[in-house]
């Protein structure tokens, strides 16, 4: 496990600091939602009727919003939780399978020069089941790993926000590699 200690998390809730995360999720489950067309999607994102109109929109918000999540995800994890638990392991491997599907589903309504509304249906149905693992099963397995690992993982995530907020800052040089 990255980071050494065994030690389980903390009693206290890594909420707060895995905010930035819960944020992307959240953007994930209302695209999943607007895709639908549940109420009033396209006030909350701004998707615009005609399909070759949506499909660009969602184009946009894919690579704005849902591809970077997954990025980040994808990174945080592999670098800070890939080897603490068999369990977590296998959560990983099914979030980086679905990621994988969501990607593929993505193309091929990209694909598409007018989408039916199916496809954009079945795209997002797909991202509210895999938000929906997430947040029932992932990211409430994280609170088990070891507290070290929490720690790394949450400095990670803090210096992945100020990234993305302050794009002109350079990642913390590690003054003690390996330690």
């Amino acid at each position: 496990c990255p980071g050494g200690s065994t030690t389980p998390g903390s009693a206290s809730s890594p909420a707060s600091a895995f905010a930035p995360l819960f944020e992307e999720q959240h953007l994930s489950a209302v695209l999943a939602r607007a895709l639908q067309r549940y109420p009033h999607p396209t006030l909350a994102i701004g998707l615009p009727e005609p399909a070759a109109e949506r499909r660009v929109r969602l184009q946009e918000l894919a690579n704005q919003h849902l591809l970077p999540h997954f990025f980040n995800e994808e990174q945080l994890f592999e670098a800070h939780a890939r080897g603490c638990s068999h369990a977590f392991d296998l959560l990983l491997a099914r979030m980086h399978a679905e990621h994988q599907s969501i990607r593929g589903g993505l193309a091929r309504v990209l694909a598409i020069p007018e989408p039916a509304q199916r496809d954009f249906d079945a795209l997002g149905q797909q991202i509210e089941a895999h938000t929906r693992f997430e947040e029932a099963e992932l990211f409430p397995a994280l609170e088990k790993l070891p507290a070290s690992t929490l720690a790394g993982l949450k400095q990670a995530i803090a210096n992945q926000h100020a990234r993305a907020v302050h794009p002109h800052l350079k990642p913390p040089i590690d003054r003690h590699p390996g330690r």
